[in-house]
């Protein structure tokens, strides 16, 4: 064994000091390292940051995109030969995406609903320029039970077929659509009902009694346009579809029914389409069939409703003995056209930030 000098011994203490500083930054790097996998890495979707390890457990944050709408207003509703009423009424509609995107337009799959329901006939006389505050004003006269009186609710499928991206910031949306819904009044028939005089007898003209609700479904095309730059502003939307109706066939599906659907929204509001809620919205019921013309009879009017007294010139019971009762099931073309506000517009305004 041989000794070892003053020179080597200074030799090894500094190689194992060098030795020791090395396993100690090694360490450092590797607490770095860890810390570095571990940290959430930021991907950028859409608006928002979000961790990516929620992405890939498919944990999504609440997206900016337009999903809905609520609208609340008036419209006049009428059918072939017949004269119109206008009513309140509420329509809401939600679609949302079968996919990972969160833009409506960039998944191949969307499911949607729409419910709507409208009030008794009512007469409204609003200038153009107050169209707003007619429709918010008009509403505080309307009791709740009077405002569901009839109802109608669609649930359908759209697969997306094109989109095409036009500048500036504009998406135009083209699906097939599929759908089944349901619609009927919410009130009796003799409620509904009306009596006339026709050459010395009384007639009462009464909506069949239905068990169910009126059923309707069909397929065809819908065209969405969305607009980019106004994240906040609902899409204008026009939808043909054919299908069947029992609503506009006599309560039983008879043949095919052509159905138009627009609703557009008027280009009122401000960055990011904050408070553009004003909407412009017509449906139009076809039946494709061949057409009866049939002669009219002239009758007169007799009122049923002892507080309604305008436009009849006398007053009988449905279950007066001299009046008879005719039961009529809807078998006309229908046409709707109206105006209101998105009420899911106005809270986003409000509470969402500017981006």
């Amino acid at each position: 064994m041989c000794p070892v000098g003053h020179g080597q011994s200074s030799e090894i203490s500094s190689l194992q000091l060098e030795r020791t500083q090395l396993l100690n930054r090694l360490a450092e790097i590797d607490r770095e390292l860890a810390a570095v996998s571990v940290r959430p890495a930021l991907v950028l979707s859409g608006d928002e940051l979000m961790p990516k390890k929620q992405r890939i457990l498919g944990i999504e944050p609440k997206s900016n995109d337009w999903q809905s709408r609520a609208i609340v207003g008036y419209h006049q509703a009428g059918a072939s030969s017949a004269n119109p009423v206008q009513n309140a009424f509420i329509d809401f509609y939600v679609t949302r995406g079968l996919g990972s995107a969160s833009a409506v337009y960039d998944n191949p799959v969307n499911v949607w609903g729409n419910i709507r329901l409208a009030s008794n006939p009512r007469q409204i006389r609003i200038p153009i320029s107050g169209l707003s505050a007619g429709i918010v004003s008009g509403f505080k006269d309307i009791k709740a039970n009077d405002l569901a009186q009839s109802a109608e609710f669609t649930t359908g499928v759209g697969v997306k077929l094109a989109s095409f991206r036009q500048a500036p910031g504009r998406v135009r949306f083209l699906e097939a659509v599929a759908y089944f819904g349901a619609s009927g009044s919410l009130r009796e028939p003799f409620s509904q009902g009306v009596i006339y005089l026709s050459r010395g007898e009384y007639l009462g003209f009464v909506p069949t009694e239905r068990e169910r609700f009126h059923r309707s479904y069909g397929g065809g095309f819908r065209i969405s346009t969305f607009d980019t730059q106004q994240r906040l502003a609902p899409p204008a939307t026009y939808m043909v579809t054919i299908g069947q109706d029992q609503m506009i066939t006599a309560g039983r599906y008879r043949g095919p029914v052509l159905r138009l659907d627009v609703f557009y929204p008027l280009p009122v509001g401000g960055r990011e389409g904050r408070f553009g809620s004003l909407f412009l919205f017509g449906t139009i019921n076809m039946a494709l069939v061949r057409p009866t013309n049939q002669t009219p009879v002239a009758m007169e009017r007799i009122c049923s409703d002892p507080l309604v007294k305008a436009g009849c010139s006398g007053f009988k019971n449905f279950y007066d003995p001299d009046v008879r009762i005719i039961p009529i099931g809807s078998q006309r073309d229908t046409y709707r056209l109206g105006f209101g506000i998105d009420f899911v517009n106005l809270l986003r305004s409000w509470i969402s930030p500017l981006g």
